[in-house]
Order: C-alpha cells, then structure tokens, then sequence
C-alpha cells in the first residue's frame, strides 16, 4: 500500500481557486471565470463518482484496499462541502452588491 504525499491534494486545490486561471490580462475575464468555475464543478463531479464507484465496489465485495475506499469517499465528502461553502460565498457577496445604493 503507497501513501500518497498530502501537498499534491493540496495542489490540486490550489488550482481550483485560482480564478481566472492564469489568463491575467485577458479580454473577457468573464469567460474565463466562467471556464474556471466549470472545471471546478466538473472536477467535484469527477470525485463524486470516483467515490461512488469506490463504494459500489466495496458493496460488491471487489475493492482490495478499503482505506483508498474510505479516503476516495472522504476526498469527494471534502469536494461537495467547498463547493457548497463557495456557492454561500458567492451567494453571500452578490446579496452585498444588491443591497448597494447607486
């Protein structure tokens, strides 16, 4: 059984909340921040079913190692929660705009 280092899960985080996603300067930062935010959900959904199937093999009786099971379902656990966090974020500052007077 390897152990994988925790800095390259961090990494991987990182790149998620890089906003813009290294397209400084661009002329539709729009697009780009749309871009990022999509590739976030895709990746959360990646984990998700990574997850699921982690455990559907597990039910099975198929999975050899149940501590990788355990932590694909923890890592996806971890995924659905900032995103959740950063959707209250979100909702959070645009009811801030909203509530500004012109």
């Amino acid at each position: 059984m390897t152990i994988q280092p925790i800095s390259d899960s961090i990494g991987s985080i990182g790149s998620i909340g890089s906003v813009g996603g290294g397209t400084q300067g661009s002329s539709d930062p729009v697009a780009s921040f749309a871009d990022t935010l999509k590739g976030a959900l895709e990746e959360v959904n990646k984990l998700e079913q990574t997850g699921d199937e982690q455990a559907r093999l597990l039910a099975e009786g198929k999975a050899k190692d149940l501590h990788q099971v355990m932590l694909s379902l923890e890592e996806s656990k971890t995924a659905v929660q900032l995103l959740v966090q950063t959707r209250n974020k979100v909702l959070e500052a645009y009811q801030e705009i909203i509530k500004t007077q012109v």
